[in-house]
């Protein structure tokens, strides 16, 4: 938004960045949905390793996308931050957490997606609970 407003001050004040600075901000506009959209399948890609799960993993990279993603209204990926955030990240060939769990930041997106869209939340965290419930009773974990 600022960077918006700084090329528009630009333009006014120096009218030959007006025929540059106008068809940037049209283009943003027209593409906001698309880039939300984008940025948050390649959050999943760097959080996963892709489709095949052979990609490098990068779970930085991942957590700056979801953010951008949910600055720009995505309530899936405000969930998706929660629940990092919420588990922390590990992986099998590294000893430790990739990403802590922090319980203060993962209510803040948890509660950041209930307002984007409650039914987005209710509908993911009833899938998570699920989830969980039969990890669980499949492996005896009380």
């Amino acid at each position: 938004m600022l960077k918006n407003l700084i090329l528009i001050a630009l333009s006014v004040a120096f009218p030959p960045l007006f025929f540059f600075s106008v068809p940037y901000l049209i283009y943003r506009f027209f593409t906001f949905e698309s880039r939300r959209i984008q940025y948050f399948n390649d959050a999943i890609i760097w959080r996963t390793g892709g489709a095949l799960r052979t990609g490098d993993i990068n779970i930085n990279r991942s957590v700056s996308l979801y953010k951008k993603a949910c600055s720009m209204g995505h309530s899936e990926a405000a969930f998706h931050l929660g629940m990092i955030y919420s588990d922390g990240v590990s992986h099998l060939e590294y000893s430790g957490y990739l990403l802590e769990p922090n319980p203060i930041l993962a209510e803040k997106y948890f509660k950041r997606c209930q307002s984007l869209s409650p039914l987005t939340f209710n509908r993911l965290f009833s899938e998570r609970e699920q989830m969980i419930n039969e990890i669980e009773s499949k492996y005896n974990f009380s």
